[in-house]
Parts: structure tokens; C-alpha cells; sequence
């Protein structure tokens, strides 16, 4: 035991020695067999040094990389970062390779593409007027007025070459609906392309104007028919069957006091003169009696149908309207003569027809009242005999 004690003593050293390199060689042969597994990522590359005075126009694009470390060990595609460097590079076209930065306790194993295309243009300015674009529709019973600022009126637009060819204008848009007072907005532009798709990678100094337009209250709309002015008359033996006005109705735009005032327009006169058949002609609504704004089709296509003239004559019983005297007539009929399109006067009946005297409010006596008679649409009444007839009130 002595001598065991005195040997550990003589070579305590060495033997300390031999334990950490021990421990050494432990420590390695557990990291070397500790399990490992691969992870695949798709990473945006990152575009470094770009000259101030170039813009990056195309690429770099993503890479694919696959990463190799420890199963214990968590990898994520935020921790990876792939770039190029743009470092002198001039306007142009340039393959450049894809670098990695290093994965700390991971290693790269392979990267793909390994090398992209990419494209710098130079840097150019050029200077576009700002166009208002209106989006929606005002109140009913309100209009726009005049544009009175669009501060400032043009814009300088910076970006590379290929990207300022496509811009073709740049548009301050203004929205209408509630709107119902002065617009005074600052508004954000667009650049857009001829197709109105908006152009990016253009800067825009400023990017924004101050529009002020003027907003025009108690502007209404109003729907009235439309009435065909015949002018003129047909040849003896013919009358008018009937008037078609295409389209029917009309629109109108101005303040409420002027539409008011309109319950129809009509169209410039359409001459009946020598006339013999049916026909149909093309004319425009007469507006000038008013100072309301016609927004519709103001031209108008009128079917005038001719026919020949029929004539007969009709017995019409004649009625009373009273409030409650006794009233006694001496005649109790009249003859209605009436004139009208031929195929429409055929089908008449003395039914078709009412006359009537009214003797309502008049005191006891003895009076001659006018007869008036009412007839169908489209028939001239041409006589009533008698024209009067003499009537008895009593108490």
C-alpha cells in the first residue's frame, strides 16, 4: 500500500495528464457521433451595395438552400440570409453569385442557384401633370362645379428608365359620394400605365396635392314625357290614327324652382303638309323654353299613322249633375257628331259617349245650360245639337 502511495505521488502529473486527455478524446467521440439532419429552405436573396445612382430593375430573386446540424439544434429560415453583392457594378446586366452568411453550428451543403441574373438601370426623372379622377357619384340634388386648385399641378417622378416609360399619368383620386360641400382634400397620387394599372418602383416628389373643387347644390333630375308638335294639315279625307314618340320620356338637370315649372317637353313641329301615308321622322326635344339641362338622348324618332277619315253620328242620352233640386229637362237627348280615324269610328256606340248639364247651385227657375259631351281618345267631336238645352229647377 506504501509503495502504491509513493508511486501516485512520484508520477501525480503524468496521471492527471492522461485523465484530461481522456476526457478529451470522450468529449470528441460523443460530438462526432451525434446525429445529424439536413433542413431545406427557399429564402429571398438580399440585393447589397446597389449604387445611388442605379436602381435594381430585375432579380435577384430566391435561392434554395439545404443546411446540414445537429437533430438538437432548431434552424430557421429567419436565421438564414442569402445576398449579392452589387459592389461597383455599373448600368447593365449581371450574373453575380449567391452568398451565404455563416450558420453558426450548421453547415451549408448546397445552394441553388449558385449564381442569378440581374439587371441595374440608371436613375432618371421626368416631370407629369396630376388628372383629378372622380370615384362614385354626388348626392341627388348636387353637381360638380369647377376644379378651382390642384396644388401643385405637376409632379416629379425618379425611377429607372423602363419603369417611367410606362407611366403615362398620374391621377389624384377624389371620391364623391356623401359629398354634399367644397372639396378641399389632400390627396395621395397614383401612377398608373396606359391600361390604368398602377406603375410601381416610381418615387413621386411630393406625393400628394391639395385639390379644392367646388360642389353645386340644389341641382335636381326630373323624368317628363315627351310630347311629338305635329304642325300643319293632312289632305281632305285624312286624319291622324295615332302619334308614337321614341324614346317616350325625357331627363332633365337644374335647380329645383326651374323643374318645378315642367311637366313635359316637346319636339321641334313635324309637319302634316301633303302627307298621304303613315311615316315616321327624326327630330330633337325643343329646350329652349327652359333653363334646365336636358342629360338624355335629346334626339327622338316620331311614328305618325295616317288613316282615312271616318264620320258618323250619335243619340247620346243626356244626364243631369245636381245637388239635390228638382230638375226637369225640356230635352233629354242630343246628336253627337264626331269625326275620327275610320277603323276607330266603326267600332263607336252611343255608350261610348257621356253629356251631361250642370245645374248644381242654381235657385228655383228656368235656365238654358250648355251641353258638354265627352267622347273616346283619339275622336273629334265636330257638332253637339243642340249645343244648350233649357232646364226647370225646382224647389
Amino acid at each position: 500500500m506504501k509503495k502504491l502511495s509513493d508511486a501516485f505521488k512520484a508520477n501525480w502529473q503524468l496521471i492527471l495528464l492522461s485523465f484530461f486527455l481522456a476526457l478529451l478524446l470522450w468529449v470528441y467521440v460523443v460530438s462526432a457521433e451525434a446525429p445529424q439532419m439536413e433542413r431545406v429552405f427557399t429564402i429571398a436573396i438580399k440585393a447589397r451595395n446597389v449604387p445611388n445612382d442605379l436602381a435594381l430593375t430585375q432579380g435577384p430573386g430566391n435561392v434554395t438552400v439545404r443546411v446540414r446540424g445537429p437533430v438538437r439544434m432548431e434552424i430557421r429560415s429567419e436565421d438564414l440570409e442569402a445576398f449579392v453583392d452589387l459592389q461597383g457594378k455599373t448600368d447593365g446586366q449581371w450574373l453575380v453569385p449567391v452568398q451565404m452568411k455563416s450558420i453558426p453550428g450548421a453547415n451549408l451543403v448546397e445552394m441553388n442557384p449558385e449564381k442569378v441574373l440581374v439587371t441595374l438601370e440608371s436613375i432618371t426623372t421626368k416631370t407629369m401633370p396630376v388628372e383629378i379622377m372622380f370615384l362614385g357619384k354626388l348626392p341627388q340634388g348636387f353637381t360638380l362645379g369647377p376644379v378651382e386648385e390642384i396644388k401643385p399641378e405637376q409632379v416629379e417622378l425618379k425611377g429607372p428608365g423602363s419603369f417611367l416609360e410606362k407611366a403615362q399619368r398620374v391621377i389624384a383620386p377624389v371620391t364623391l359620394t356623401g359629398i354634399t360641400a367644397q372639396i378641399s382634400q389632400t390627396v395621395p397620387l397614383r401612377v398608373v400605365d396606359d391600361k390604368g394599372q398602377e406603375v410601381s418602383g416610381v418615387e413621386l416628389n411630393p406625393q400628394n396635392v391639395d385639390v379644392t373643387i367646388a360642389i353645386n347644390a340644389q341641382t335636381l333630375s326630373k323624368t317628363v314625357p315627351i310630347i311629338p308638335l305635329l304642325d300643319g294639315s293632312l289632305p281632305e279625307g285624312l286624319v291622324v290614327r295615332s302619334v308614337f314618340c321614341e324614346p317616350q320620356v325625357a331627363t332633365l338637370e337644374g335647380s329645383a324652382d326651374v323643374l318645378e315649372g315642367i311637366s313635359a317637353l316637346y319636339t321641334y313641329p313635324i309637319s302634316l303638309s301633303y302627307k298621304t301615308e303613315s311615316f315616321q321622322e327624326r327630330t330633337y326635344i325643343d329646350s329652349s323654353s327652359t333653363s334646365a339641362r336636358i342629360i338624355s338622348e335629346p334626339l327622338v324618332t316620331v311614328k305618325v299613322e295616317i288613316e282615312e277619315e271616318g264620320r258618323a253620328a250619335f243619340e247620346v242620352s243626356i244626364q243631369v249633375k245636381r245637388d239635390g233640386a228638382s230638375v226637369t229637362l225640356k230635352t233629354e237627348q242630343v246628336s253627337v257628331f264626331v269625326s275620327g280615324p275610320k277603323s276607330l269610328v266603326e267600332t263607336l256606340r252611343e255608350r261610348d259617349f257621356s253629356a251631361w248639364v250642370d245645374a248644381s247651385g242654381l235657385s228655383p227657375g228656368t235656365y238654358n245650360l250648355p251641353v258638354k259631351v265627352e267622347s273616346p281618345p283619339g275622336v273629334v267631336i265636330l257638332k253637339v245639337d243642340p249645343s244648350g238645352v233649357e232646364v226647370e229647377v225646382s224647389p
